[in-house]
């Protein structure tokens, strides 16, 4: 029952998403938990200028819940389900309309800055019809409650807000897609980079574990790239690796994780496939290379294994498919 609901949740968030949640959970739960964190540390640092404040029950709710999905997000936890982590959003920006509630009303004005906060993490990961909605709904409330509280200015703060708020996120989104781009993706191939291909394997084996899904992984080189580099130069080597790159987009499913390991080196992360799924997978690739030819090494997840054993054991499988060609 929580696997098909946890199912359900994510198919109807997902359209609500940039890019796949797969590819984005990682990066995603490692922001929201830094933002909870802060968010816990000065709302516990308010808590203690504040001693007077008639609010402070409510105030310590929310720093109660920061520190606990600071914990929960953390680190990847292979019994928490998907869609806790997309319904943060939401969640966090009831909380900061919450506090135009709680917020003593000559305090209120500084409660502005977690608006920009909260929807720069928005727009950086959701797409444009969301943060449109959020946006809207977001600030008609904020304007009810702080109109109807009698809140000094109400209109120039809350202009000065929604304006401050869209012109940060424009501006950080375009900066952050950019960095993102740079620091998760091989600028040649275009596929992840290392560090963010694991990344990303650590979370799908966790949740592999949760689902009781198989999870296949291959890693591979290709044969004799160091005699074309050679001989025709690094240009031409260049053009393998990228024409490697597209076939492997080409033969793969939108839920594959591909990375450039490094040099020559590339693997292969398959959700839900068995290791013989695997390796018709890396046929279909040999065939559409042609006479550019890999070694690859196929392994499924075993009970025991962690990322680093089982890249082990790809890399040893690897190792002796080439053995054989020589």
């Amino acid at each position: 029952m929580k696997i098909v609901v946890d199912k359900l949740m994510c198919n109807w968030l997902k359209p609500w998403f940039k890019l796949d949640i797969n590819q984005t959970l990682v990066e995603f739960n490692e922001l929201a938990s830094m933002l909870y964190l802060g968010v816990g540390f000065i709302g516990s640092v308010s808590l203690m200028l504040l001693p007077d404040f008639n609010g402070r029950n409510w105030l310590a709710i929310c720093i109660v819940y920061a520190f606990a999905m600071y914990w929960l997000f953390s680190t990847p936890r292979a019994w928490l389900p998907l869609w806790p982590s997309f319904v943060q959003v939401p969640v966090g920006l009831s909380i900061v309309v919450s506090l135009q509630w709680i917020i003593p009303l000559d305090l209120i004005h500084f409660t502005a800055f977690l608006y920009p906060l909260t929807f720069i993490f928005t727009f950086h990961f959701y797409s444009r019809a969301f943060f449109s909605m959020a946006m809207a709904l977001t600030f008609l409330a904020t304007g009810i409650i702080i109109a109807h509280r009698g809140v000094p200015f109400w209109p120039v703060y809350l202009a000065t807000t929604f304006g401050a708020t869209l012109l940060l996120g424009l501006i950080v989104n375009k900066t952050a897609s950019k960095l993102h781009q740079l620091a998760k993706f091989d600028s040649l191939t275009g596929l992840m980079n290392r560090h963010f291909w694991e990344a990303s394997v650590n979370h799908l084996i966790a949740l592999t574990r949760r689902e009781k899904q198989p999870l296949s992984i291959v890693f591979f080189d290709i044969d004799k790239f160091k005699k074309i580099n050679d001989e025709q130069g690094h240009l031409e080597g260049d053009k393998v690796l990228k024409r490697v790159s597209e076939m492997l987009k080409n033969v793969s499913r939108e839920s594959d994780l591909h990375g450039r390991w490094g040099g020559d080196e590339f693997a292969i992360a398959l959700p839900n496939t068995n290791k013989i799924q695997a390796q018709a997978l890396i046929d279909r690739l040999q065939i559409d290379l042609g006479n550019v030819k890999v070694s690859p090494g196929v392994v499924s997840l075993l009970d025991g294994d962690d990322l680093k054993s089982l890249l082990n054991r790809a890399d040893s499988a690897m190792y002796d498919v080439k053995m054989t060609k020589r």
